[in-house]
């Protein structure tokens, strides 16, 4: 297993890679954003870890060149940017999951596993399904919500899926966790929340007032398909 690890500060970046090298994983390291790019383009790898404030090309713009010719390989970004804005902007870009600087890095870790695992075991596309008002198209991941097309992350479309094959039903952050990103129950993240805030974005009519996917307060969310 590969991974391509993009990260400016060199005292991080070496203690990284000879983490992920304890882990048995293959490192490269790129400290640019151009470096990132001819590096990925180069020589194919399973994962990119990749940090946000980079010199030149910034990680947004790196993930987003990325998913262009790319929508499976997973990328975790690391950022030192916490509001919600900033990881709904890194979720647009199409990466997986983010980490909030500084970070734990057994955590670190669990979650560079957890991608890797994932992205081994991912199921084939499935056929089309309907989520509220949208079609979902998993073999292209896209969403045709209303006459528009929305261009979606492979996490993204199982989050859906997973919530349309389970109508009705609350659904804890921590099974979400589980079945869709392959975490521990008990990671502590808000991963959830905000891929939650970016598929409102996509499906729902009114975002602030979501009539399909709703929150239920200190439990999990509800899907109900028939927006009442």
């Amino acid at each position: 297993m590969k991974i391509l690890l993009v990260e400016d500060e060199a005292h991080i970046a070496k203690a990284l890679v000879v983490n992920f090298q304890a882990q048995g994983y293959e490192v490269e390291w790129a400290a640019t954003g151009e470096e990132a790019l001819a590096a990925w383009r180069s020589t194919p790898c399973q994962l990119i870890v990749l940090d946000v404030m980079l010199p030149g090309i910034d990680g947004f713009e790196v993930a987003r060149r990325v998913r262009r010719e790319d929508a499976n390989v997973p990328i975790l970004m690391l950022t030192a940017l916490a509001a919600d804005e900033d990881r709904i902007a890194g979720l647009e870009c199409g990466v997986d999951d983010y980490l909030v600087k500084p970070f734990v890095l057994k955590e670190l870790l669990l979650r560079v596993a957890a991608l890797l695992r994932r992205a081994q075991w991912m199921p084939p596309p499935a056929t089309v399904f309907s989520f509220g008002q949208a079609e979902i198209h998993p073999a292209t991941l896209e969403a045709v919500v209303r006459g528009k097309t929305h261009v979606l992350t492979r996490i993204e479309c199982d989050l859906m899926r997973h919530f349309a094959a389970h109508p009705d039903r609350l659904i804890s952050r921590e099974e979400l966790l589980s079945s869709v990103w392959g975490y521990e129950a008990d990671t502590a993240t808000r991963t959830v929340d905000t891929f939650v805030m970016r598929v409102r974005k996509i499906v729902e009519p009114e975002p602030a007032k979501p009539r399909y996917l709703r929150s239920v307060r200190g439990q999990g969310y509800r899907y109900h398909p028939a927006g009442k």
